[in-house]
């Protein structure tokens, strides 16, 4: 179980990611953190995160930010927007601008073993029609 969050009273720093010599780091424990748009900022990441280590099919849940340190209290009011904000940031554009999700190769090659079936159809009538078969 996680601790309880200590959110103190006037807090003087920032929660924001700050740069150092070789990348970023957050200052503030995410149990910690108060800021609702530091909050999902970095539950963003952390979903960005997982579903690098796990692929682009990852499941992410409400559990994995659980798992990485986050209170439920935080998840509770925080999760959905992130987990929303994460897939609009990473969908791409349709061919009449509808956000769609990117396939993946299994995707692409069962839709390439349905054209072939089609395909292979086709050629069959067509050669029946013509007396070829």
């Amino acid at each position: 179980m996680h601790p309880q969050p200590t959110y103190p009273a006037g807090r003087a720093e920032s929660e924001a990611r700050i740069a150092v010599q070789d990348g970023y780091i957050w200052p503030v424990d995410r149990v910690q953190m108060v800021t609702p748009a530091a909050i999902r900022e970095r539950m963003i990441e952390d979903i960005g995160r997982e579903v690098r280590e796990r692929t682009e099919d990852a499941v992410v849940t409400e559990h994995n930010l659980l798992r990485l340190g986050w209170h439920i209290r935080q998840v509770e009011a925080h999760a959905t927007i992130a987990f929303a904000t994460y897939k609009a940031q990473n969908a791409v554009k349709g061919a009449r601008g509808a956000i769609v999700r990117r396939d993946s190769a299994a995707q692409i090659a069962a839709s390439a073993a349905a054209v072939t079936v089609f395909v292979a159809s086709l050629a069959l009538w067509a050669g029946h029609a013509t007396g070829a078969l």
